[in-house]
């Protein structure tokens, strides 16, 4: 196509992307879900679910201090190693001489590799009660390490390790309530609230903080901060502790907070009783809460893969705290499975198959999710645009303005919203027929629609010329010719595919780099403007989504692409010649892609899937 015509819809394509863009982006807010978050239980590692302590190590290893032992997890696979007695793993660190030391019931000492490869515990307690009968060392609550030694702490005293294998006894004047890392002077932390700090065996008395310390870490300028079983935090001088104010106070106090520790990006995680994690932003102002067990979470820890490793009395957890992907789901408030989603006016909307909901903030900025209408009704997709959020369902298309709903189109299924290169045309896949919706100030009106119990129609596509095609169930596409200068489609004409599709069998149209593409279950077909050729190579054939009929490609307005099918979806960052990378949603925790929804500049693509909904950023 060349000249005024070519020329008009280069400028109508244009218009209506800043359409789009006017309606899609404005005031958008950072709605961000749940991070993805793996469990292991019993059925995993093999042991209890009880666990308390962890520690990931620069191998990759992750150690883990469990009520029937000590876990190792390597290569996706779980070890137990056996404490006398069969006893409980309580604490760990790794010593400034490479050893894992560990502290259990009665027991505490360090683990050794056996000439055969193997993980053996190896004793320290009989070098300070080596006539015990019973278990009067009772817990060894904290083992904390240091460049000259190794803490070993009970409720009554604290034994030095030196390295070179003298043990020293510290008396404590009260009951202990944690030993806390912080250098080469480890603090002691009273149940009554006084703290002390460790040098070497001599116990310095330092503050009296006034409540049951829980945690204690170095905030972003290096002073240590205290949190107290109340939820209180405290800035530790010198001479005092100061109270500072921070906005998750009554959600901890509540919660009852047990472990705290630094994220590598800044802020905390806080492990708390009622089996949720408090994640506290450096300045204190916004906290996000999330459910990781029905049981107490006991300890916390980072890996080198920036994932938050979680020990709790219902078994052992990893959060990844990578940004890029997040989830919403029941536990947000969604119902049904969730078929697609879109940012209108800076509110995040779903659309399932329950009804339309729509995000808001609930405690802590966390995002939860409300029914906004067409309860019990399936919806199906969504559009964003400046005359309003239009919502296909089963009742048709709506127009959802402010708080109102109203209907554009009845008397219909409808299926999917197309926007069109034509500012102000929205195409409508419906159950039996397709119809084009033209907006105006007053709203849309129904400028045309194709109808007939044959047509069946899937996906919907513009070509380069201005022809619409579309995919039908059990059948070969169509095309509309569009007039360009009149803006209007005319009839349907069929494309026949002969032996490239099997009878009673389907076809993907699709739009990538300019050309239209048909897939079926036996080829990967390239329109030439006249006819079709299959394509023995192709990047989607290498990365052996094609040929499928079940395959469907997002094209977004960044220039990248995503191609997917129900099972697996990939990514292109940007034109030809750019590689398509597979994309495991909140690492290969959720399953089924349902739709893809791109994000205009800098906001995310929301993907709908069997679980939930999938921010990636």
């Amino acid at each position: 196509m060349s000249g005024p015509a070519a020329d008009k819809l280069l400028r109508s394509a244009s218009a209506a992307l800043l359409w789009l863009a006017a309606c899609t982006c404005a005031s958008a807010e950072e709605w961000i879900g749940e991070p993805s978050i793996e469990h292991f239980g019993p059925v995993d590692t093999g042991a209890s679910p009880y666990s308390f302590a962890v520690l990931p190590m620069a191998s990759g290893e992750v150690w883990v201090g469990n009520a029937e032992g000590l876990l190792r997890y390597f290569g996706k696979r779980w070890q137990r190693i056996e404490l006398p007695g069969l006893g409980a793993a309580r604490s760990l660190d790794r010593g400034a001489d490479g050893r894992i030391y560990v502290g259990g019931y009665q027991h505490f000492g360090y683990i050794e590799r056996t000439p055969e490869g193997l993980h053996a515990f190896h004793g320290l307690d009989d070098r300070v009660q080596p006539d015990a009968t019973g278990a009067p060392l009772g817990e060894i609550w904290d083992t904390v390490a240091t460049r000259s030694g190794v803490y070993f702490s009970t409720r009554e005293r604290i034994f030095h390790y030196r390295y070179q294998g003298q043990i020293e006894t510290i008396d404590l004047p009260g009951p202990l309530l944690s030993v806390f890392p912080q250098g080469e002077a480890p603090v002691a932390a009273l149940r009554d609230g006084r703290l002390f700090r460790l040098q070497g065996a001599r116990l310095d008395p330092w503050l009296d903080i006034g409540g049951r310390v829980r945690g204690m870490v170095p905030d972003a300028g290096g002073r240590l901060l205290a949190l107290t079983e109340d939820g209180r935090l405290h800035r530790l001088g010198e001479r005092a502790a100061v109270r500072v104010a921070h906005a998750a106070e009554s959600a901890l106090a509540s919660r009852v907070p047990y472990a705290m520790i630094t994220l590598p990006e800044g802020g905390f995680a806080i492990a708390t009783l009622s089996g949720e994690l408090l994640k506290l932003d450096e300045d204190g102002r916004r906290f996000s809460v999330h459910k990781v067990s029905d049981a107490p979470l006991i300890g916390l820890a980072v890996d080198g893969e920036n994932h938050l490793w979680i020990s709790s009395e219902g078994g052992i957890a990893r959060m990844s705290l990578a940004q890029a992907w997040s989830l919403f789901d029941a536990g947000h408030g969604l119902r049904g499975p969730v078929m697609h989603a879109t940012v209108h006016e800076g509110r995040l909307y779903v659309a399932t198959s329950v009804g339309l909901y729509g995000a808001r903030r609930a405690e802590g900025g966390r995002v939860g999710f409300e029914l906004v209408g067409l309860a019990n009704k399936e919806v199906y997709h969504l559009l964003s645009t400046r005359s309003g959020l239009l919502v296909a369902s089963r009742d048709g298309v709506h127009r959802l303005r402010g708080r109102r709903l109203e209907l554009v189109l009845g008397d219909t299924i409808a299926w999917t919203l197309v926007l069109s290169r034509i500012p102000g045309r929205v195409y409508v896949i419906e159950d039996s027929g397709l119809s084009v919706l033209a907006t105006s100030t007053a709203g849309f009106s129904v400028e045309r629609r194709f109808q007939d119990a044959s047509y069946g129609f899937g996906q919907l596509v513009e070509e380069a010329e201005g022809a619409v095609w579309t995919d039908r169930m059990l059948a070969d596409p169509m095309r509309f010719p569009l007039d360009v200068a009149a803006a209007a489609l005319g009839d349907p004409l069929p494309m026949p595919l002969g032996d490239w599709r099997a009878e009673q069998a389907n076809a993907a149209v699709l739009a990538l780099d300019g050309a239209i593409l048909v897939s079926t279950d036996k080829a990967l077909l390239e329109w030439t403007g006249s006819s079709f050729r299959a394509l023995d190579e192709h990047p989607l054939i290498s990365a052996g989504l094609a040929p499928s009929a079940l395959m469907t490609i997002q094209n977004c307005a960044d220039g990248s692409s995503y191609a997917y099918s129900d099972r697996r979806l990939l990514r292109r960052a940007g034109g030809p010649g750019q590689p398509w990378i597979e994309l495991s949603p909140m690492d290969g925790g959720t399953r089924g892609i349902n739709a893809v929804q791109c994000g205009e500049g800098e906001a995310p693509t929301w993907i709908a899937t069997w679980d939930g909904l999938v921010r990636l950023d």
